[in-house]
């Protein structure tokens, strides 16, 4: 007999003398195993199952709904605005106040159109006056004068 004839006599004497702890450690397990999957299950079912009916219930209407982004993109620009104020305070501020101040956009609006009209009646006159001169300029540049014509007497350019 050997080492081993040995250990293995040993190992089942100690598994028939034991007593039997470890059925009450497995019933804890397995008690402890079927609380927390009733647990998990009751999680599930409130969530997965009936969250349409219980969610419904908690939903806002439409109309909040529908004034939700306006109101998220009103504190992003404020706060946008505060941050840039804080780190960059001159020209920064300076210019959100400037905006803000500007409340009737409308007036400036057509204060704006009839610059823009007046600046277009300009530009057509100065257009008229560039292709009146580019067409004396051709003349000039096709003129070939004979040798009887003195210049300056019959054509100038």
């Amino acid at each position: 007999m050997g080492v081993w004839d040995f250990i293995s006599g040993t190992a089942d004497s100690l598994k028939r003398n034991a007593p039997d702890h470890l059925t009450s450690v497995k019933s804890w397990g397995s008690i402890s195993y079927e609380y927390t999957k009733a647990g998990v299950n009751g999680v599930y079912n409130a969530v997965k199952v009936n969250s349409g009916d219980v969610l419904s219930q908690h939903w806002p209407s439409d109309e909040t709904r529908s004034k939700i982004l306006p109101f998220a993109v009103n504190v992003a620009k404020y706060s946008a605005q505060e941050a840039l104020k804080f780190y960059i305070p001159g020209p920064v501020k300076k210019a959100f106040d400037d905006m803000n101040k500007s409340g009737d956009h409308a007036v400036e609006l057509k204060a704006l159109h009839a610059k823009i009209d007046k600046l277009g009646q300009k530009v057509g006159h100065y257009e008229k006056l560039l292709e009146q001169m580019e067409m004396k300029n051709k003349q000039c540049l096709d003129f070939k004068p004979s040798k009887n014509t003195r210049l300056g007497s019959e054509f100038s350019c």
